[in-house]
Formats: C-alpha cells, structure tokens, sequence
C-alpha cells in the first residue's frame, strides 16, 4: 500500500502524534460509513449516491496521505459521474483492499 508521508508530516505539523492518531482514525471511521453508502448506491443503481460518497473518501484520503484510496475512490467517482455504472464493481472491489490496507497500516500506529 502506498501512502505519502508528507501529507503525515503536514498533519503532524499541525498538531503532533496526537493529531495525526485522532485524523486517522476518523479517517477509518468515516470511510467506513461511506462505503457502506458506496455498496447501497452500487445496490440502488444509484449512480449519483455512489459519487457523493466515495468523494467523501477520496478528499480524506488525501488528508492522511492513503494513495491507493485515493485513486480508487477518483476512478469510482469518474465512472459514476459518467455514468459508466459497468465499471464501478471492479473498481469498488479494489477500493475495499486498498482500504483493508489502509486499516491494517493505520491500526499498526503508523501514521
């Protein structure tokens, strides 16, 4: 998993560890609650649904620096907003590995 350590450092800058622990987190949390949206959109045929929520991953994503999130969530969102509904459950199945990683290398305390 990719992840770029200067968007941490941007964090860490601003307010430590402890920030950087708090942004994670949240991150985790939220994405979580997206992709739950995500699946329910991609269930609903609903193609706008899909876009608003993986928008909300993609733009925290870049916060913590979570690359392969982050690409996923733009492909998926650029297939829903061009209404290319064929190409979002591959893309949405890689989005749910990079953000397996994601969990696994942010709940090893490596921000």
């Amino acid at each position: 998993m990719e992840f770029d350590s200067e968007a941490v450092a941007r964090v860490r800058r601003l307010g430590g560890d402890d920030l950087v622990r708090r942004v994670s987190t949240l991150f985790i949390e939220t994405a979580r609650l997206r992709m739950t949206d995500v699946r329910g959109g991609v269930a609903a045929d609903d193609l706008q649904a899909v876009a608003r929520a993986v928008h909300s991953i993609r733009g925290s994503a870049g916060n913590v620096g979570a690359l392969a999130v982050l690409r996923c969530a733009t492909e998926i969102e650029q297939a829903a907003l061009g209404a290319r509904a064929e190409e979002i459950p591959a893309l949405v199945a890689r989005l749910e590995v990079a953000m397996a990683a994601a969990e696994g290398h942010f709940g090893t305390g490596q921000p």
